[in-house]
């Protein structure tokens, strides 16, 4: 018995495309405001950074904003799924975009306090609907404690990101942060909704 394997295509150039099925149904069901929250991926990861006494802790957060925020901006360059909103066409289809370029940033939250129940309180305000015309479909903010500790928080919509999607996603992301070579995917993250 014989099987022909289909090669895997690489990533989508920048145009406008079919949503899928599923894709629709999130689509029209965050239109008519049945989805909520529900949608959403929040991801909250405790680190330490790197402080440095002779620098002032504001001067300390822009130098690690500016780092994500490059971080940020390489991963979104490299994922179509990244840079894709969805929006209804003439003819009254669901469709998604995959944009060319986008700029991104990272948001910054000063705390005195970065104990797990000030962290749910924090993600609590941070995860907010998303507007799906307007990509990316995932948040990045970096909650600064008083100290050496600091949350870096996370948050997706499932229209574009399943929970292993995220997970390689954030994997890549803190490669890219600390420095690593990360070769380009020539695939797509896995698209939940396809």
């Amino acid at each position: 018995m014989s099987r022909t394997v289909e090669p895997i295509v690489s990533m989508e150039d920048a145009g406008v495309y079919p949503a899928s099925p599923v894709q629709q149904r999130m689509f029209l069901a965050d239109q008519v405001g049945t989805e909520g929250l529900a949608s959403h991926i929040p991801i909250a990861i405790r680190f330490k950074d790197r402080v440095d006494p002779e620098v002032s802790r504001v001067t300390q957060a822009f130098r690690t904003i500016d780092l994500l925020e490059h971080t940020f901006q390489d991963l979104v360059s490299s994922h179509d799924v990244l840079r894709t909103s969805f929006t209804v066409n003439d003819s009254g289809q669901v469709v998604r975009e995959v944009h060319e370029h986008l700029d991104t940033n990272v948001g910054l939250i000063q705390v005195d306090d970065v104990t797990d129940d000030s962290a749910r309180a924090i993600m609590g305000l941070f995860v907010q609907p998303f507007d799906l015309g307007q990509a990316p479909l995932v948040r990045v903010v970096l909650v600064q404690g008083a100290g050496d500790e600091s949350l870096l928080l996370f948050d997706g919509h499932r229209i574009v990101l399943d929970e292993m999607s995220m997970t390689m996603l954030i994997d890549e992301f803190f490669r890219l942060f600390q420095g690593d070579d990360v070769p380009p995917i020539r695939v797509p993250l896995p698209n939940p909704s396809s």
